[in-house]
Parts: structure tokens; C-alpha cells; sequence
């Protein structure tokens, strides 16, 4: 497969190669060829060049294998991969004592000028089971606003009094409104195959190819450029980058409800201040290691359309025919389809292997057991070097509440206990459950720290920072009693068991209590909790 700086996309029409049987699973498979799958080697050259750079124009093979690939280790393989992409470009050379030198410089790339600007307003956070209720985009041509398409949508449920009071839209808004399928082939056309803007701009095309389904229509899998991800990187001490907070941070005026309208013009004005700054820190003839946020990004291959929509699983090869990576998905074509549609790779393990793939294999299974199952034997066979780097095999985590203790906290930890503690989960992994606990703490303030206190139940202890910032409820120093603490927790206890009222009523208490006070940064914290808190998916029942 020809690659190349600028990471060209080649595609011919996909072939079906022949029926395969694996370990009693039957299943159809597909072989893209060596062409057929584009090359993403200019966001690695990139990140080498910058690297080079830096470590004044040479580095030796661990250090760029380290950087560009995440791995830890010097093995063959990596060496291999590495070659493969240094190699396809002019500017690098290596000598005979394992470091690769610069030969000459690149010239940066820009942000695109022809895109979409998107911001979606949905019942909540979860698209598979809430629905999109307010929705805008705007289109710009050559850098400028050249049209724009808003609606209010009818979600065809309730809406919860919460959200009403956050966007000032009620529901006697949205029965007058139009449904979604009424605007969706309009949407479609207005999108068309220009780039999409987004702030968390999976989550938002989510919310879209959700409901476009549910129209009979076909998904958007168009380039997308990730507002939150270019604020982290060009704004890195911001924290948790909201589109709120990033307005706050480069004085853009935030509406007080969150209409799509609003927040559209709101989205697209920090995404020109982001890529002006962007433009601003590049120098001419040298990159800028931010340059995959703008200029390059995968194209939809036209054969992605003949992969089938069942569950299965898919095998990607490098030009040698070594298995780099093994996946599966409830929807193959939708599972694949993502990895050409991504405005830049999450990490740079992933960045990797988009440069390295050279043949896809797709092997369709009946049930997402099967392609479950399908996906372990592949690994167990192959040991993709990919898996390895990526995949996590560590135990599923939980989260505990000892209820004994004084000041219960939430602790998280890789299976219970057997002490007489409550143990919730388990979680899909470490990310998910440190999220919701992380959620939970800041909303009430519970201690994170690991003082005792069963002894000291008369003489306060002295206060940590935690206190002083607003960020605790003060057990070290007796502002809060343990009756009141407990009660806290109780609630919590409830929530997790799947009682979510018993927490999100006294999350709204304290915003409304924020509000008054006009401590409005506060209230805005408290509520991006609550829709979180009432989307996240809870494991259930305690662990016995």
C-alpha cells in the first residue's frame, strides 16, 4: 500500500475471499487488499520530526519508539514498525548505531476552512436510551459563516423539569416541534461531506447516528475535529475543558440557557480562537505537533458501505501479513467505520496502528457472544502486539463503602473483600468506576482522605486544603456530624443500588443552594454532575 506524509487515502471495491471456520465458529470473511486501507503516516512523521526537533535532530530507536507507539519495550516488532514508517519519508535517515537522524525540515499544515460546526441538546447523556430535543449547526465556507440550520425537536417523551430549567425549553415547545425524522434528510444535505465540529464531537454525532437510525437513515461518519480534545491541548492547564469553562477561560460570553443556537455560535467562536492560536505558535518551516487536530484526518473509504451490519469480529495485518490487532463489534460496520472517522487517534498506541495497517480481514459472527468469543480465540492464536499495548486484562473494578467507619468514603478496589463492607460492580474497568466515584465525591463533598477517625471522635483534627478550597465536608474539623455525613452516604448506597432520586434530589438541592448565593460557577459544576449521574449506566445490585 502506497504511504505517504500527507497519509493518501486509496480504496478499490472490497472483495469477498472465502468462508472460514475457526474453533466451530462459522463466520464470513472479507479481505480488504493491500490497497485498500488508507495510510496515516504523516501524523507519525509529524510527531518524529517534533521529536528530532527537540532532541536536537537525532534519537536513538527506544526513544522514538517510546514516543511515537507508547510501548515500553525495544522488542523486534516495534523496531519493524517503526522502519516502516520513518522510511516512507525523505526526511529521515538512520545511521549504523540505532538512532534516526532529520535529513530535512516539513512545513506545517493548517486548519481546514470548509467544515460544520454541530452542537446537539439531548433528554440526557446516554444516546442509545435518551433522545435529542434541540439541535444547530452552522456550515462555513473558506473560514466564514455561510448558513445554518437550527430546530427544536419533539423527543416523543417527557422532559425532566431539571433540564427544562437549564435550556428554558418545556414541553409544550417540543409538541409543537417537528420529530426527527421530519428533518433528517434536511440535516443530511446540510452536513453533506464537509468536516464536523464538535465539542465531545463522538458523544454529539453519537446522539445523531442514534436517532438517524431510528429514521431508516444512513449514519453521519464523516472527518470530525474534536473541540474539547484542541482545547486540551492548546489550553493544557484548563482542567475538565466543558464548552462553559472553555468560554469563561477565553472570555466568551456564555448564554444563561443552553439552547443549540446559542451554543453553536459559542462553539464556533472558540474554535477560531483555538485555531488562530494554533496558527499563531506555528513558525513557518517548522510543524507544529498539533497539526493531526487539523489537517489530517482519515477519509470514509467507499468499500466501508459492503461490510455487513452483524456482530463479528476483524483481524488488521501490516504489509507482512503479522496480525498487529484483533477487535470485535455488535455492528461491524459501524466498529470499523470508526477508525476512519476519527479527526485525530486518542492515543498514541492507536495513532500507530492506523499507520501500520495494511489489510483488514472481517470474519462475521450470529450473536455478540460469538464474536466475543471469536475475538478471544484470534488473540490467544495470533498474540497481536496491538492487544498488548491497548487491551487491559486486569480484574473488573469495584467500588467499596465500608458503612462501619465513622466518615464512610468511596474506595475502589479489584474484587470484594469478604469484611462486611458494600461492595457495587463490577465496572467495565478502572476509568468507568473512578469517574462515577469522582462524580459522586465532588457532588457532596465527601472525604477522600484516608485519616482515621473511630478514636478521635471528641477532638478535631487539624483541616486539610480539601477544606479550604470547598472541596470537603470538614469531618477532620467537626463542620460536618456524622449523622449528617452518614445520611450523605446513605443516599449514595441507595443511588448505586440503583435508586438514582435518592442522590440527584440532594445534587439539585445544593445547585439550587449554589444559585442563591450567586455562586454560578458552582451551580454549573453541580449540574454537569447531574447529568452525568443520571446517564451513567450503574452495575446493579451489591456484590454478595
Amino acid at each position: 500500500m502506497p504511504k505517504g506524509p500527507a497519509g493518501n487515502v486509496c480504496a478499490v471495491p472490497l472483495q469477498f475471499a472465502r468462508q472460514t471456520n475457526l474453533a466451530g465458529i462459522q463466520g464470513n470473511v472479507m479481505k480488504l487488499g493491500n490497497d485498500q486501507v488508507p495510510g496515516e503516516s504523516g501524523h507519525l512523521l509529524q510527531r518524529a520530526y517534533v521529536l528530532l526537533n527537540r532532541l536536537g535532530g537525532s534519537a536513538t530507536e527506544a526513544e522514538l519508539i517510546h514516543f511515537l507507539f507508547g510501548a515500553q519495550n525495544n522488542q523486534p516488532a516495534w523496531s519493524v514498525l517503526l522502519a516502516s514508517v520513518l522510511t516512507s519519508s525523505p526526511l529521515f535517515r538512520k545511521d549504523g548505531t540505532n538512532r534516526w537522524a532529520l535529513v530535512e525540515t516539513v512545513a506545517a499544515a493548517g486548519a481546514p476552512l470548509d467544515y460544520v460546526i454541530l452542537h446537539v441538546e439531548a433528554t440526557g447523556l446516554r444516546a442509545s436510551r435518551q433522545r435529542v430535543m434541540d439541535l444547530a449547526l452552522k456550515r462555513f465556507s473558506g473560514g466564514q459563516s455561510s448558513d445554518a440550520f437550527a430546530s427544536l425537536i419533539n423527543p416523543e417523551r417527557r422532559l425532566p423539569q431539571s433540564l427544562c430549567t437549564v435550556t428554558g425549553i418545556n414541553e409544550e415547545m417540543c409538541i409543537e416541534a417537528p420529530r426527527f425524522s421530519e428533518v433528517a434528510a434536511d440535516l443530511l444535505e446540510f452536513i453533506g461531506a464537509l468536516p464536523v465540529v464538535a465539542h465531545d464531537v463522538e458523544l454529539q454525532i453519537g446522539f445523531l447516528n442514534y436517532e438517524l437510525k431510528r429514521a431508516g437513515a444512513r449514519p453521519v461518519l464523516n472527518p470530525r475535529i474534536d473541540i474539547l480534545a484542541l482545547a486540551t491541548q492548546r489550553l493544557p492547564d484548563i482542567g475538565k475543558p466543558s464548552l462553559e469553562r472553555i468560554a469563561q477561560r477565553l472570555k466568551i460570553p456564555f448564554p444563561r440557557y443552553r439552547r443549540a443556537d446559542k451554543l453553536v455560535d459559542v462553539a464556533s467562536e472558540i474554535y477560531a480562537r483555538l485555531t488562530d492560536t494554533a496558527d499563531q505558535v506555528s513558525q513557518p518551516g517548522s510543524p507544529t505537533e498539533n497539526r493531526h487536530l487539523f489537517g489530517v484526518v482519515a477519509r470514509r473509504p467507499d468499500w466501508l458501505d459492503s461490510l455487513p451490519e452483524s456482530p463479528g469480529a476483524y483481524v488488521m495485518r501490516d504489509g507482512k501479513g503479522e496480525v498487529l490487532y484483533v477487535g470485535k463489534g455488535k455492528n461491524l460496520r459501524e466498529r470499523v467505520a470508526t477508525y476512519y472517522s476519527l479527526a485525530t487517534p486518542q492515543n498514541r498506541q492507536l495513532e500507530g496502528l492506523l499507520t501500520s495497517i495494511d489489510d483488514v480481514e472481517i470474519l462475521a459472527a450470529d450473536t455478540e457472544e460469538q464474536a466475543l468469543e471469536l475475538e478471544s480465540q484470534l488473540i490467544r492464536e495470533y498474540q497481536p502486539v496491538y492487544n498488548t499495548q491497548i487491551d487491559s486484562h486486569d480484574p473488573r473494578p469495584v467500588i467499596r463503602v465500608d458503612l462501619s467507619g465513622l466518615y464512610p468514603r468511596l474506595e475502589l478496589c479489584g474484587e470484594p473483600g469478604g469484611d462486611g463492607a458494600a461492595y457495587f460492580g463490577p465496572f467495565p474497568n478502572g476509568t468507568a468506576a473512578s469517574r462515577l466515584r469522582d462524580s459522586i465525591n465532588s457532588s457532596l463533598r465527601l472525604r477522600t482522605c484516608q485519616r482515621k477517625f473511630e478514636n478521635r471522635r471528641r477532638k478535631p483534627l487539624a483541616p486539610c486544603l480539601k477544606l479550604a478550597a470547598g472541596e470537603c465536608a470538614g469531618p477532620c474539623a467537626a463542620v460536618v456530624s456524622p449523622e449528617e455525613y452518614r445520611e450523605l452516604v446513605a443516599g449514595v448506597v441507595e443511588f448505586l443500588r440503583g435508586y438514582r432520586s435518592c442522590l440527584l434530589d440532594k445534587v439539585w438541592q445544593l445547585a439550587r443552594e449554589a444559585e442563591t448565593r450567586n455562586d454560578y460557577l458552582q451551580a454549573s459544576r453541580l449540574r454537569e454532575h447531574i447529568y452525568f449521574l443520571e446517564a451513567v449506566e450503574l452495575p446493579g445490585p451489591p456484590v454478595e
